[in-house]
């Protein structure tokens, strides 16, 4: 069985319940070939990808007609533009923004009460790493949740894995920006 539409569909829900903005706007960073940026069209939103491989660019906008751009040319994105900003990929930094300098380009395009979905492996960021990364960006971390695993959709229905997110082998941070954010979870 294919997990891939099953956490596709996981992802689009988690934006639309979690993010309180008017702005129907996503930008998805390490967009591939465009896959999650079609589930949240197909939503109603208006997307937007970032993306270094050339060949997986064209292939989104052969495929779908996505608007994707090169992680250089930030400076393009208008600035409080996106009601949500993804990051299912992590932070890779080949070929990529450093870590810091990604989240301080999200905070910049991120509308007020704007969210940022930050999916990160547990083994290599621990909680304290991100709130510390998070914090010197401008955020602040509001949630947490297990994110499925393609083959491991089913864990996401574990409750052990529910009641302790940060168990799951990969754990996806909702932030939100300080100045607007009323209370953080730390």
């Amino acid at each position: 069985m294919d997990t891939a539409p099953k956490i596709l569909k996981w992802r689009q829900k988690l934006v639309q319940e979690e993010t309180h903005s008017s702005a129907h706007w996503v930008l998805d960073y390490v967009s591939g070939e465009g896959d999650f940026i079609v589930a949240m069209m197909d939503a109603h939103w208006s997307a937007k990808g970032i993306e270094s491989d050339e060949q997986k660019r064209e292939k989104a906008k052969r495929r779908y007609g996505v608007s994707v751009i090169y992680p250089n040319e930030t400076s393009k994105l208008d600035e409080l533009s996106f009601g949500a900003v993804t990051a299912w990929n992590g932070l890779p930094e080949e070929g990529y923004l450093p870590p810091l300098e990604a989240l301080t380009v999200f905070h910049k395009v991120l509308v007020e009460n704007g969210s940022l979905f930050l999916a990160l492996p547990s083994s290599e960021y621990s909680k304290e790493n991100v709130a510390t990364m998070a914090n010197e960006a401008g955020f602040g971390i509001d949630a947490i949740f297990p994110q499925p695993e393609t083959g491991l959709f089913s864990f996401i229905q574990n409750m052990s894995t529910k009641k302790h997110p940060e168990s799951a082998s990969v754990i996806v941070y909702h932030l939100k920006k300080l100045d607007t954010l009323n209370f953080h979870v730390f």
